[in-house]
C-alpha cells in the first residue's frame, strides 16, 4: 500500500518563484512506488508544465479549486483520503484558517506547514479599538494553523522566529529547515558565460550585476534603479541585467528611462533557466527590502560563484555573511545600497574571494540532497514508511 500524499498549493504570482520550485525539487525527490502524491492547486496550476518533463510521473494534479471556505478545502481530503497533508505557504496570508481545520476534520494521521514566508507582525494596541480587534482576530487566525499542524517547517529561522514569537506557534512543533541549491545545476563557474553580453551587447571589459526578482512592490526593484541612477555617473561601464516580469514591468522600465538608465539597465523579462544570466554577472543584487523568507536565488547566486548585495530582511544574514561571502544593507536604504554596489565595483579581488566564499558556504550548509533529506523526514515523521532507501534524487527541470 502507497502512502498518499496531498500537497496543498496556491500561488500568489503570475510567474513561478522559489516556492513552486521548491515543491517541485521535493517531489522529484520522493519514491512514487511507495507515496501516492497529489496537488490541490488552490487558483493557477504552477506544477504541470515543469512536472511533464518527466515521462510517466505518476503525480495527480487537481487544478483550478476555488477557496471558498471550509468545504472547499474539506471536500477534495475526504474524496482523496490522504494519510498526509501538506500546506505550502508562499504567502503569508495564502489559506484560510478554516482549511486547516478542513484538513484535522477530513481524518490525515499527519498535517504538515513548509512556510516560505512569515506574515509581518500584527498591528499593535496604539492603533483604534476597531483595529486592535482586527490584529487580534489575524493572531488568531494565523496561529490556528500552527496549533492545527503537527509540524511547521521553517525555510529560515527568521520565518520561524516571526512565527513564535508574533504568532504564538507552539515552539515544539516548528522546526527550521533552510532551503538548498542543485550544486550540479548551478555548478562553478569555470568561465565566463558571454553569450548573454554578446546577446545583450555589453563588454566583456563591463561590470555586471545581476538581479533575478519579480517586479511587484514587495521585491522593491526601485530601490535598486534609484541606486544605480547614484553608482552609474561614477561607474559609467557598470551594467545591470534585471530577469523577470511582474505587475511593476511597464512601470519600472518607465522609471529607468526617466533616471537616464537606457544604457545602463536591461530588462530581459521572465527566464526559465537564470543560469546564463549568473554565469555572464560578477555581482548579484537582490533588492527586496520588505519580506523575505531565504531566497533560494541568493543560494543560486552564490553557488554560481558570484558575491551577493541583499537587505537585513528574512532569513538574508543567514545566507550572505557580511563581508565574507557577500554585503548586507539597510532595508529601504538607497545610499547603503549604492555604496555597497560601488564598494564591489572597486575592489575586484575582494569580490572574486568573497564569490569563492559564497560557493563553499553553499557547499557545506545549503546543498539540497541534504536539506530535502530533512523535509522528507519531517513530512513523513512518525509514518510507517522507512526513513531509508524511500527517495529517489531527480534533478529540478525549472
Amino acid at each position: 500500500m502507497k502512502t498518499k500524499v496531498v500537497f496543498v498549493t496556491r500561488p500568489f504570482a503570475s510567474t513561478n518563484g522559489g516556492t513552486e520550485k521548491h515543491l517541485v525539487d521535493l517531489i522529484l525527490r520522493l519514491d512514487l512506488s511507495k507515496v501516492d502524491v497529489a496537488l490541490l492547486c488552490y487558483g493557477r496550476d504552477a506544477y504541470a508544465q515543469p512536472l511533464k518533463q518527466r515521462d510517466h510521473l505518476p503525480v495527480q494534479i487537481h487544478p483550478g479549486l476555488k477557496a471558498n471556505g471550509f468545504f472547499s478545502f474539506w471536500l477534495p481530503f475526504i474524496r482523496l483520503r490522504p494519510e498526509i497533508v501538506v500546506f505550502v505557504h508562499g504567502n503569508p496570508s495564502v489559506y484560510p484558517w478554516t482549511a486547516y481545520l478542513a484538513a484535522r476534520m477530513s481524518g490525515p494521521k499527519r498535517i504538515v506547514g513548509i512556510q516560505h514566508l512569515a506574515p509581518l507582525p500584527a498591528l499593535g494596541g496604539r492603533f483604534r479599538a476597531w483595529a486592535a480587534a482586527h490584529a487580534k482576530y489575524l493572531l488568531f487566525r494565523r496561529r490556528i494553523a500552527g496549533v492545527l499542524c503537527d509540524e511547521t517547517i521553517c525555510v529560515s529561522n527568521a520565518v520561524r522566529e516571526t512565527l513564535v514569537d508574533h504568532y504564538l506557534y507552539p515552539d515544539d512543533k516548528i522546526t527550521t529547515i533552510h532551503n538548498g541549491v542543485d550544486l550540479n545545476h548551478y555548478g562553478r563557474r569555470v568561465e565566463r558565460s558571454n553569450g548573454v553580453r554578446e546577446t545583450l551587447k555589453i563588454s566583456p571589459q563591463d561590470d555586471l550585476l545581476v538581479c533575478v526578482s519579480r517586479l511587484d512592490r514587495v521585491k522593491t526593484v526601485d530601490l535598486l534603479l534609484r541606486a544605480l541612477a547614484i553608482v552609474c555617473k561614477e561607474h559609467p561601464s557598470c551594467k545591470c541585467v534585471i530577469v523577470g516580469d511582474g505587475e511593476l514591468n511597464n512601470a519600472l522600465r518607465s522609471m529607468s528611462m526617466e533616471l537616464g538608465l537606457s544604457p545602463s539597465v536591461i530588462f530581459v523579462g521572465h527566464a526559465q533557466d537564470v543560469r546564463p544570466y549568473l554565469a555572464a554577472g560578477d555581482i548579484f543584487v537582490l533588492p527586496s527590502s520588505r519580506i523575505e523568507g531565504l531566497p533560494l536565488v541568493l543560494l543560486e547566486a552564490m553557488a554560481s560563484g558570484l558575491p551577493c548585495i541583499a537587505a537585513d530582511v528574512g532569513g538574508n544574514k543567514e545566507v550572505v555573511l557580511h563581508e565574507r561571502n557577500g554585503l548586507i544593507v539597510r532595508p529601504g536604504s538607497v545610499n547603503e545600497l549604492a555604496r555597497a554596489i560601488t564598494y564591489l565595483l572597486s575592489h575586484k579581488q575582494q569580490r572574486v574571494e568573497m564569490g569563492a566564499n559564497g560557493r563553499e558556504t553553499v557547499q557545506a550548509h545549503f546543498d539540497i540532497e541534504g536539506t530535502m533529506t530533512k523535509i522528507k523526514a519531517a513530512i513523513f515523521r512518525g509514518s510507517r514508511l522507512p526513513q531509508s532507501n524511500q527517495f529517489s534524487s531527480l534533478s529540478n527541470p525549472f
